[in-house]
Order: structure tokens, then C-alpha cells, then sequence
């Protein structure tokens, strides 16, 4: 949501206006099947629905670790691209990653045949919030600086692939 604010505030403040349509979503049943993710990824598939690049932000803030670039159920131009861009903009350690499995909502998207790109809060898989999806699972283990850091790599990737100046 930080990058849609942003996004916002640019085109209220500078003018900023995308060239292409953006939008933003959430899913519900990731964890169960990817549920939420592969039905819209399915219907905007069926309905023929131009998707430029679908940006997956999914455990950006646990305060521990690095950040990773998923390189699995990804489209290899798009994870470039946003690579070079986390890299130039942040100061956060980049790490190539491989989920080995369907991890998180843009593999509904690959598996439709869209591309994907999917940053990480951790370059490996193991060492992603260990409170994840448990009680213990509460705001006080994220770091909104890390959050600002992949919002600001988001809009920085959407201002590239939807023009204007952000």
C-alpha cells in the first residue's frame, strides 16, 4: 500500500500519471492453495487481460536478514529489471533466491503465463520470519524502514514499465 501512496502523492504533488493502468491487489487463501491469486489469474487469463507485470510483495519487512530476488516462477526479463533497480536504490544486501515450490501469489500469475517478479525480505527461503502465520506473527518483528526500502524499489519498477517520473 506504501507504493500506491506514493504513487498517489507523486501524481498529486509533480503529475505524475502512468501510462499504463495499475492496479493493486490483495489475495485471500495463499496459504491454502493459492486460492485468491489463481482464481483472478485465471479470469483475467480467460477474459484475455493484457497484465504488463505482476509485482508480488509478500514478506518485504521481517527485521532479520538480507533481501532476495525470487528466481523461480519468475520472468527472467522483469526479475532483472527489478533487480537492478533494488540494487540501485536501496542499500539493502540483494540475494538471488529459489523457493523451490509455489511460495507466494505470483505463481498463480506465472502459471497463467503473465510476468512475474517477486522480491523477497530474505535472499533464502529458510530464513524468512520464523513467526510467520503464528501468533507470535506481530508487528514489532517488521521494520518499516526495510517496508519503505521495497516500496520505494516497487514504485522506481512500476515508473520504468508505466512511464512518468515518480
Amino acid at each position: 500500500l506504501e507504493a500506491a501512496r506514493a504513487l498517489a502523492a507523486a501524481a498529486a504533488a509533480h503529475g505524475w500519471a502512468p501510462t499504463r493502468t495499475l492496479e493493486f491487489h490483495g489475495y485471500a487463501a495463499e496459504e491454502v492453495g493459492l486460492r485468491g491469486s489463481a482464481e483472478i489469474a485465471a479470469a483475467y487469463k480467460a477474459k484475455g487481460v493484457d497484465v504488463l507485470a505482476m509485482l508480488n510483495l509478500d514478506l518485504v519487512g521481517y527485521v532479520d536478514g538480507n533481501a532476495g530476488i525470487a528466481r523461480d516462477y519468475t520472468d527472467d526479463s522483469l526479475t532483472e529489471l527489478m533487480a537492478g533497480v533494488a540494487r540501485d536504490v536501496t542499500e539493502l544486501e540483494w540475494q538471488d533466491m529459489r523457493c523451490g515450490f509455489a511460495c507466494s501469489d505470483h505463481v498463480s500469475w506465472y502459471r497463467q503465463g503473465y510476468a512475474t517478479a517477486h522480491p523477497a525480505e530474505s535472499g533464502a527461503v529458510s530464513r524468512i520470519n520464523p513467526h510467520i502465520h503464528t501468533p507470535r506473527d506481530t508487528i514489532d518483528k517488521l521494520s518499516m524502514t526495510k517496508c519503505a526500502e521495497f516500496a520505494r524499489v516497487v514504485v522506481n519498477v512500476i515508473d520504468k514499465l508505466a512511464g512518468g517520473d515518480a
